[in-house]
């Protein structure tokens, strides 16, 4: 939980698991609390009965065809850059999925200095929301392809943290070396930055095009003006060839990977390879920032050195695909007929062949041995079967022992999120389904186990999207019947 002290009003700030869905054929959005604490007592989850008329119709009208958002951390505190006239922003805005008419960053609406109590989407324009190209001969020939879902990253820098030659630094991370080397290529010289400062990424697909990355840029945060962050760049990953009618796309929490799949009836799952460029070895020193601006190219189709991709790392073990994600455990989950697939029924182990990401070399001769060869040695064989063109050698995925207990059958809608307390989590819904919250942990041999509750229920309606929403907020602590308490501003 954070708290924040304001016009001397204590705020109890918390997150909100916002479901976008459409219920008696008009379109709503749903806040309820997911900030990792216990629900409140007596309370085994909520139900749509129990929440205030405020909340079952938090921002109506405002979708058309929803299929969830992303929450985007940016150097934003109130909407217009304003404490006067704006709301307060929390730090971040939703990025929020429309299939009616595209991929928006949703205004905070409320009362000026107070969190924000509802959304509003903006009118179409090129800095607050994104259009994908339409691809044809490897050529953009328009802007018209509309991505389903997608998965947000934010490489941040803390230069302490960096290994030195001949001084690896237990401290680093893969996420650490790649967000100091965006910084290096962007600035010229390594600089510290952090979720707010950053560059971000939201990873997407479509269906006329193929894998995409939009960069999303801070604006100056001048008063009047937009706030928070705005489209910057589009990156295309040429080296997926055409045809695939890509449409859901997920990135690793660690930046080491990005997929895609297919609602078309196409079972393979399309991943490619360091998408934010190739850091090297964290425990060895920054690569320089001519041989990292050659791994940041997103053409790998014409580059030798750019990003490179499989049409097929293994299949998705499904009739239809219908989402796909990767969790907090940076394990890739794939939802649709029938169940929730993974590489394993508990995946994430080093030691196991067959589980994530080992499995991409499985029979490929590379000679890494699952539970001998060094992480270092992974992901050399890794590279090698990326620059082969192969296939993946992680064959078929298979229904997730977490998940196949679930009531959701045909999941709509899977996203992963990692409460302020540290606590992972993974959401999945799907039509005429309740709303189910998963928590994570590990085994003794790294792989992931679960525990699962029905978080929603009673009258969720034909839940097609999902999404976690930070910059709402209660005003105050949710009482022991499951509502807000009285006097509470937010959602």
């Amino acid at each position: 939980m954070k708290t924040r002290h304001g016009n001397s009003k204590h705020l109890r700030q918390i997150a909100a698991l916002a479901i976008a869905s459409t219920f008696l054929t008009q379109n709503f959005a749903w806040a309820v609390c997911s900030d990792g604490l216990p629900m409140p007592p007596g309370i085994n989850g909520y139900q749509h009965a129990l929440l205030p008329p405020t909340l079952q119709n938090m921002a109506p009208g405002i979708f058309t065809g929803t299929a969830g958002s992303v929450f985007v951390p940016d150097n934003s505190t109130f909407e217009g850059n304003n404490p006067a006239t704006g709301t307060l922003t929390s730090g971040g805005h939703n990025w929020q999925f429309d299939q009616g008419s595209t991929t928006c960053k949703a205004a905070n609406v409320g009362t000026p200095g107070e969190p924000a109590t509802s959304w509003s989407i903006p009118p179409n324009t090129t800095t607050d929301c994104f259009v994908l190209p339409i691809v044809k001969a490897g050529r953009f020939t328009n802007f018209g392809n509309i991505p389903l879902t997608g998965q947000a990253i934010v490489p941040i820098c803390d230069p302490t943290k960096l290994s030195a030659v001949g001084a690896p630094n237990p401290l680093n991370t893969r996420l650490n070396q790649i967000g100091c080397s965006i910084s290096q290529l962007f600035n010229g010289v390594v600089t510290a930055n952090d979720v707010h400062t950053a560059p971000a990424f939201i990873f997407v697909a479509g269906i006329q095009g193929g894998l995409f990355a939009e960069e999303l840029g801070n604006t100056p945060n001048e008063s009047p003006g937009d706030a928070g962050r705005v489209v910057a760049s589009i990156r295309y990953y040429s080296d997926l060839p055409e045809g695939l009618k890509q449409t859901n796309a997920a990135v690793s929490p660690d930046g080491h990977f990005a997929i895609s799949t297919s609602i078309r009836r196409n079972p393979n799952l399309f991943v490619c390879n360091n998408p934010l460029g190739d850091p090297g070895d964290i425990t060895q020193p920054l690569p320089t920032i001519a041989a990292f601006a050659n791994s940041f190219d997103p053409d790998g189709a014409h580059n030798p050195n750019g990003v490179k991709c499989l049409s097929s790392a293994g299949t998705t073990g499904l009739q239809v695909t219908l989402t796909n994600t990767f969790g907090p455990d940076n394990q890739p989950y794939m939802g649709g007929q029938r169940t929730v697939t993974s590489f394993n029924q508990n995946p994430g182990s080093y030691f196991l062949a067959r589980a994530w990401p080992q499995c991409l070399v499985n029979g490929k001769g590379t000679g890494f041995v699952p539970g001998r060869s060094t992480p270092t040695q992974l992901d050399a064989a890794i590279k090698a079967v990326f620059t082969a063109h192969g296939n993946g050698g992680c064959g078929a995925a298979i229904a997730n022992t977490g998940f196949s207990a679930s009531v959701v059958v045909q999941p709509q809608a899977l996203i992963g999120y990692t409460a302020p307390n540290g606590n992972l989590y993974m959401f999945t819904a799907g039509v005429a389904q309740p709303v189910m919250q998963f928590a994570l942990g590990f085994n003794a041999d790294g792989s992931t186990n679960y525990k699962s509750r029905t978080y929603m229920s009673g009258g969720t309606g034909f839940v097609t999207g999902l999404g976690i929403a930070p910059d709402m907020s209660w005003g105050s602590t949710i009482n022991s019947a499951g509502n807000p308490s009285v006097g509470a501003t937010g959602s």
